[in-house]
């Protein structure tokens, strides 16, 4: 069975290239980029055992650091994933319009 988060059905909802925000305020790292893709993946587990798990994640492709008082870095381009195992604790638009927090 698949699992499509809140979280990913917000991010749906814009098209590819859409500019947001990612905020992990306990990293202190606030990143802005944009949505490249939202694909189907796993967690890397064997199909069929119980700790087996499919679900969507979203690749977004760094395009700057608004702050990082942390130790975590990514460098211009990188793409993370997004999933609900990675989830920040919030997304915004360019504009700063909240589409989605914990």
């Amino acid at each position: 069975m698949n699992d499509i988060s809140d979280m990913l059905l917000a991010l749906s909802q814009y098209p590819n290239g859409t500019y947001i925000k990612l905020v992990w305020p306990h990293e202190g790292l606030v990143l802005g980029g944009i949505i490249e893709t939202i694909y189907e993946t796993d967690n890397g587990k064997r199909e069929g055992t119980s700790m087996y798990r499919e679900f969507y994640a979203c690749a977004f492709r760094v395009k700057k650091t608004i702050q990082n008082t942390g130790s975590l870095s990514y460098p211009y381009n990188a793409i993370l994933e997004i999933s609900p195992d990675t989830a920040p604790m919030m997304i915004s638009l360019e504009d700063d319009t909240i589409i989605w927090s914990k």
